[in-house]
């Protein structure tokens, strides 16, 4: 509240309970509500000026104490590569008003950022991301070689998007009635889902894969539906066999019979040995999932038919262009690089 707006209020307050002396606090709080003055405001002045207290401002209120450099510094100190605390929490640390605090640290370059979330590794699970990293850096992916990545991914997708934060936000403005619609957004207990499956490299995407399911898919279902897709995607892009197929670490995956499947019709495929765990931020087919997330929930879109979900899934991806996959393979082999060096949260940054 600006201060000219402030003492407008006050005077209002004033001049009510002057006029109404004889009225119960809690009656001309109702009252000064209805014109829209906050409760905890109206209690305050009207609890004040009952005791004898007047309305207008005392010389020199509101007013920051001077604050000497020792305190700023102390401030400041405290504050940098803290988690989870607040202006207010310093200000009263520190006996400063929490805007105080804020200006402080805005003076002295100190930002207030939002953490970023990154895959929970084990401690074996950082050792051997490290010497994969390391090996593929030496190999793979040398600056010299100019060899074709090929990813697949699979994910799941719910008719009523619920899984999704992209609808999370609507816009509005104070007093405006907001339809319920809008206002909140309804999730089922147990939404529909669809399995969808999906390999890429910078040349486009493969056939999908995509069928209403729930549980994570298996060797057969992999080299049934998705090695076909994979092996035909293969044959129409990467003919001149310079490519190598990285998938993600999944047990269907590199289970003994997915292995010789993918030997026995010559598909180039990284070893489980040199694939490293858990590293889905260097790998860019991740990136594409959350992108056909929000193409595909766009303006709140949801539905019952399980069917309309699938098709408008297939379409999404038919019609994903072939500079959207450059532009998300673009710096792979970079990444790669970057966190063999620095480790695999650098490329988050």
């Amino acid at each position: 509240m600006s201060a000219s707006k402030e003492i407008d209020v006050r005077k209002q307050i004033g001049i009510f309970v002057e006029k109404n002396p004889d009225m119960k606090v809690s009656e001309m709080v109702r009252v000064l509500g209805l014109s829209g003055i906050k409760r905890s405001t109206a209690y305050t002045w009207v609890n004040r000026l009952k005791s004898g207290e007047s309305v207008d401002r005392k010389p020199g209120s509101g007013q920051h104490r001077a604050i000497n450099q020792k305190i700023k510094d102390k401030i400041i100190e405290f504050s940098v590569n803290q988690v989870g605390i607040s202006y207010r929490f310093i200000g009263r640390k520190y006996g400063v008003h929490h805007r105080k605090v804020k200006e402080i640290l805005e003076e002295a370059g100190v930002e207030r950022k939002k953490r970023k979330k990154c895959p929970k590794s084990s401690v074996n699970q950082v050792i051997k991301q490290k010497k994969c990293l390391e090996k593929l850096r030496r190999t793979l992916f040398k600056p010299s070689n100019n060899i074709d990545i090929i990813l697949d991914d699979e994910s799941y997708f719910t008719t009523d998007g619920s899984e999704t934060n992209v609808n999370d936000f609507y816009y509005s403005y104070e007093g405006l009635e907001v339809p319920e619609n809008v206002q909140f957004k309804p999730v089922s207990k147990f939404p529909k889902k669809v399995l969808v499956w999906v390999a890429m490299s910078s040349k486009g995407f493969s056939e999908p894969y995509v069928v209403p399911s729930g549980n994570a898919i298996n060797s057969d279902v992999y080299i049934d539906e998705c090695v076909t897709r994979l092996k035909d995607f293969i044959d129409k892009y990467h003919s001149d066999g310079n490519y190598i197929f990285w998938p993600d670490l999944a047990s269907a995956h590199y289970s003994n019979k997915t292995q010789e499947i993918f030997r026995a019709v010559g598909i180039k495929y990284l070893e489980k040995s040199l694939n490293p765990p858990n590293v889905p931020q260097i790998r860019p087919i991740e990136r594409f999932s959350a992108i056909l997330q929000k193409k595909l929930y766009i303006n709140d879109w949801t539905t019952e038919d399980i069917n309309q979900l699938i098709r408008r899934i297939k379409n999404i991806i038919k019609n994903s262009s072939e500079n959207l996959c450059q532009n998300l393979m673009r710096g792979l082999k970079t990444k790669v690089r970057k966190a063999a060096d620095r480790g695999p949260l650098s490329v988050l940054n």
